[in-house]
């Protein structure tokens, strides 16, 4: 299912701590597929920091280098 009913995000979303909620990503119909476009709305940019701050407090990676002649992988 690509989208979830309004009822089940309320139901299974855990709030940030110190972040002011304006509703609108809760109920947004489809997320930003471009970076530029999430950038222009304060709440995709709070989740953003969000998810880095999470990403850095469980030390799930950490920023190198990248080999001469490798490429790096995509992810979302």
């Amino acid at each position: 299912m690509r989208y979830r009913t309004v009822a089940d995000l309320l139901d299974s979303t855990e709030l940030v701590p110190n972040v002011e909620y304006s509703g609108m990503c809760l109920v947004a119909a489809e997320e930003p597929s471009l970076v530029e476009e999430a950038m222009t709305e304060e709440c995709w940019r709070q989740a953003m920091r969000a998810e880095m701050q999470a990403i850095e407090e469980n030390r799930t990676w950490d920023v190198s280098e990248l080999p001469k002649g490798h490429k790096a992988i995509g992810l979302k």
